[in-house]
């Protein structure tokens, strides 16, 4: 059961990865071009590591 709560919490961290850059070039105008592009790259980075973690153990 605990495994399940697991999976739960990596997939919201996904999908809260997912919101945040779409909130970076959507909604806010305030982040410059570059920001937005490291932004994105790290972003995409923690999603990868989420879901190969998933993968992985679960």
């Amino acid at each position: 059961m605990r495994i399940h709560y697991m999976r739960a919490i990596l997939d919201f961290l996904t999908f809260f990865s997912i919101v945040v850059i779409l909130y970076m070039w959507g909604l806010n105008g305030d982040f410059s071009k570059k920001e937005k592009k490291i932004g994105s790259i790290v972003m995409l980075m923690i999603i990868i590591a989420l879901r190969v973690v998933r993968k992985l153990f679960f």
